[in-house]
């Protein structure tokens, strides 16, 4: 089952999902939660070490300002949203894999199972190699 999880149709039919269902939610101006994975979220400009979270999981919640800033494109979802005491002014870009879940109060719209793809041997040996900088004259173009 996890080979399923992390398999690349799997993974394109939850984005595919995520990205209807995130077009749909804007479209119809209708408030939403996400659930995100941190690591994968890019803050624009980045947050202060005190603002950026802590856990391996966040969760905005998009509605009035935040909500007509967003939009959808292949990256993912992108927002403005203001942060901390001093309203720190960030753009962000949560990626479609990266998003675990779109709820809004007790409503799930929304929830991904698909894990991220585990690189092939091929690609595991390979990426070793590279890593060596003996070898960066084997790279390049």
């Amino acid at each position: 089952m996890q080979k399923f999880l992390a398999s690349g149709d799997f993974n394109a039919l939850m984005k595919k999902h995520a990205k209807e269902v995130l077009h749909l939610l804007i479209a119809k101006n209708q408030k939403f939660d996400i659930l995100a994975d941190v690591e994968q979220i890019e803050f624009k400009p980045a947050l202060p070490k005190g603002l950026l979270p802590e856990k391996n999981a966040v969760l905005f919640g998009l509605e009035g300002y935040t909500l007509s800033s967003a939009y959808v494109s292949e990256s993912g979802l992108h927002f403005h949203a203001a942060f901390g005491e001093n309203d720190f002014e960030s753009m962000v870009l949560i990626p479609l894999c990266a998003i675990m879940r779109i709820s809004s109060g007790n409503t799930v719209f929304f929830v991904s199972f698909a894990m991220p793809e585990q690189p092939s041997e091929t690609e595991k040996s390979k990426n070793i190699f590279k890593a060596n900088p003996k070898n960066k004259d084997f790279f390049k173009k």
